[in-house]
C-alpha cells in the first residue's frame, strides 16, 4: 500500500467518493505513519531529498528556472529540423 500512497497526488478529488467522507484526515495521517514507517533504500531517500529541495513551494524557484531556460528554444530547434516527428 506504501506505493499508492506515494504515488497519491494527495489533490483530493476522491473525497467526495469516500463513503467515510472524512478521507483528507485519512490521507494525512496515513501518509505520515507510512513515511514513519517505511524503511527506504538509498536511491529512494535521495530522490525525495532532491524532489523536496527543489520543489518546495507552488512557484519554481530560481535554481529550477535557470537551467530549464534554454529548454524551449531547444523544443522550438527539434520541431524545425523535424526530429520531433521522427520520434512519434
Amino acid at each position: 500500500m506504501v506505493r499508492h500512497w506515494d504515488l497519491c497526488l494527495g489533490c483530493l478529488a476522491c473525497v467526495t467518493a469516500c463513503p467515510s467522507a472524512q478521507y483528507d484526515k485519512l490521507l494525512e495521517a496515513t501518509r505520515a505513519q507510512a513515511a514513519r514507517a517505511t524503511p527506504r533504500g538509498r536511491m529512494d531517500r535521495l530522490f525525495r531529498a532532491l524532489i523536496f529541495a527543489l520543489f518546495p513551494y507552488a512557484q519554481p524557484t530560481p535554481r529550477v528556472r535557470r537551467p530549464t531556460r534554454p529548454l524551449p528554444a531547444l523544443w522550438r530547434s527539434l520541431r524545425r529540423a523535424g526530429f520531433l516527428q521522427r520520434l512519434a
